[in-house]
């Protein structure tokens, strides 16, 4: 097939695949006690303290549905964008990455609980998972190959899921496949230039992924690990360079040591405790 027919096609895809989720989106009855954290979150401009931790006496005492909707509601002085560009840039280096995009993307729709603004910000994140997918398949098979590929995980239990769970799962499958194209890309591509683009590119990919969510660092770890093994067995089998073998090797080891650490360092934040140091 044509280029221009398979991009065709794979648009058609997409548009599809967005209807049959939206219109699966319109049956949903009730959020998810972490959806709720989300909102919660996304008011508080990317802190994510819970209700129960932000109240006097919550324990031992009624409460009402309202209550929480209210709490779930963004409204217009709550707002990074009108909190000014400081505000904005601390959120997303400081605080959660995820809740502070959702809380810019409610600047769309003030006064709401920001669900249908979460399913949106999702939704984005989908189609362009859907193009890093493509490319995949399209690198690994052919190009019928990449659009049955994009077809079948499109319309699946799992992706129509995922968009329509308000949290950062999807954003997150979508670094994720960005991160194994680049990893593809630079191991086939023979330029310098290329593959130096690749790996800055996977660099800003794995800390984006560690931002969005603390396991996000097995990203780069598993990334990492993948790309320096298929360099040490070309050292090793194809051009038999010992010395370059053992320097890969030894920054194989740097790499891992440097994942454990930044994990654990998320972990002791998380728990409060070192205890995970110890040993």
């Amino acid at each position: 097939m044509g280029k221009k027919k398979n991009i065709g096609i794979f648009c058609i895809i997409i548009v599809v695949q967005c209807l049959v989720i939206l219109a699966w989106g319109t049956q949903k009855e009730r959020l998810n006690v972490d959806e709720m954290f989300t909102m919660e979150g996304a008011g508080q401009g990317g802190k994510g303290m819970q209700y129960w931790d932000r109240t006097d006496n919550f324990y031992g005492s009624e409460h009402t549905s309202q209550e929480f909707r209210e709490y779930m509601t963004v409204y217009h002085d709550e707002l990074l964008i009108y909190q000014g560009i400081d505000s904005v840039i601390d959120s997303l280096l400081h605080r959660n990455l995820y809740y502070t995009i959702i809380n810019l993307a409610a600047t769309a729709d003030p006064g709401n609980i920001p669900w249908r603004v979460g399913v949106g910000v999702n939704l984005c994140c989908f189609v362009l998972a859907q193009m890093a997918l493509y490319l995949i398949a399209k690198e690994i098979c052919s190009d019928k190959g990449a659009l049955c590929t994009v077809l079948l995980y499109g319309f699946s239990a799992g992706a129509i899921s995922t968009v329509l769970y308000v949290r950062c799962y999807m954003m997150l499958t979508m670094l994720a496949l960005f991160l194994i194209y680049l990893n593809l890309r630079f191991v086939r591509t023979e330029k310098r230039w290329e593959k130096g683009l690749c790996l800055v590119g996977s660099a800003v990919l794995a800390v984006l992924c560690y931002r969005l969510h603390q396991f996000g660092i097995h990203n780069g770890y598993i990334r990492g690990n993948v790309e320096i093994r298929q360099r040490i067995f070309h050292a090793a089998f194809v051009i038999r360079d010992n010395r370059k073998c053992s320097y890969l090797c030894g920054s194989a080891g740097c790499r891992r040591d440097c994942c454990k650490f930044c994990f654990l360092t998320k972990f002791r934040k998380i728990k409060g405790d070192t205890k995970c140091f110890k040993g």
